[in-house]
């Protein structure tokens, strides 16, 4: 096996959450057979062993299922190992048990926040600390910040170890207001949609900021598994492939060849170090790797990084001028 160098770690500000610069999103099926359940346990484990300590249980769907794999890989508690945990308005799946009261009542997303927090906090944090990914959705700052009385609390009692405001794919800068304070985020940013990182480079230039990031792969089209679903997972009676709609989804990864030249990087590995690079990317969250591609993704540090060229090439026109050497002032 390949030696890699031991994942990073970078800090969240505002929390006491140290990521891994690398975390895996944990989204079982509702059911699989035992033998998929293994193997998601046995993966669970070698990505600890091999440095990842952060784990996102964050939006894929009831909690309960991630809970049993999560105990059954990690029995015993592990101070390193952080879960993401998400929250928004809307009701969790196990409503009314959770909230403790009647359907007919009216709602109170509050109390309905604070309620449901507790409970699963307690439980996932007898094998980690716990973060909390708040998606406000789009309730007015007011609200949000309503929300963030509730989460501050329970930082400085304690329980959690922090928490981030989930942001749309379309955030822009009017939409990073109103966290100016509270220093963390949760946003979807990739190559191919990159319409984040301008707004992003300037909230980080007000003060610390930690960014988790969602969907590096683009929903499957940077690390091959897209190309997978759409051309080799289609079943009999599946509709014709619409060859205008795939010219539309996979032109712009073709364009991103230059990303690979020599056979230096692959892209899936090119589009986590575009992501790592920036200082106030604390976690980049991707999907458990298949076997396959497990060395690839956790190889992707030790590729060589994208230089001044590849990163002008793509738009993101850089100056020094930032902590980290650089910052972007144009991404296109």
């Amino acid at each position: 096996m390949t030696a890699f160098p031991p994942i990073e770690q970078r800090p969240i500000p505002g929390s006491s959450a140290t990521p891994s610069v690398l975390g895996i999103v944990l989204e079982p099926p509702a059911t699989a057979a035992p033998a998929v359940d293994r193997g998601i346990v046995g993966a669970l484990r070698r990505a600890r062993e091999r440095g990842i300590t952060t784990f996102d249980l964050a939006h894929g769907g009831p909690l309960a299922r991630a809970e049993r794999l999560i105990a059954a890989a990690f029995p015993d508690p592990d101070p390193a190992l952080l879960f993401i945990v998400g929250r928004s308005w809307s009701m969790p799946p196990d409503f009314p048990r959770s909230t403790g009261r009647d359907r007919g009542e009216p709602s109170d997303p509050l109390r309905d926040l604070e309620v449901t927090l507790e409970g699963d906090v307690r439980r996932i944090s007898t094998h980690g600390s716990v973060l909390v990914d708040f998606d406000g959705g789009d309730a007015p700052p007011e609200r949000i910040r309503d929300a963030a009385k509730i989460l501050d609390r329970h930082r400085a009692e304690g329980r959690i170890s922090g928490w981030s405001l989930h942001r749309p794919s379309t955030t822009n800068g009017s939409s990073l207001d109103p966290v100016v304070r509270s220093g963390a985020l949760c946003v979807e940013l990739s190559l191919l949609d990159r319409s984040a990182l301008g707004p992003l480079v300037e909230r980080a230039s007000l003060g610390p900021l930690g960014v988790l990031v969602r969907d590096p792969f683009a929903r499957g089209r940077l690390d091959g598994t897209r190309f997978a679903e759409t051309l080799g997972e289609r079943g009999p009676s599946a509709a014709p492939l619409d060859v205008r709609s795939l010219h539309a989804e996979f032109d712009p990864v073709l364009r991103l060849g230059f990303l690979t030249r020599g056979h230096r990087r692959t892209l899936a590995q090119a589009a986590l170090l575009f992501l790592f690079r920036w200082p106030w990317v604390s976690s980049v969250l991707v999907p458990l790797p298949r076997p396959e591609r497990w060395e690839e993704v956790l190889g992707a540090s030790s590729a060589p990084p994208l230089d001044a060229t590849e990163l002008d090439e793509l738009g993101v026109h850089l100056s020094v001028t930032g902590s980290d050497g650089f910052s972007a002032v144009r991404s296109s």
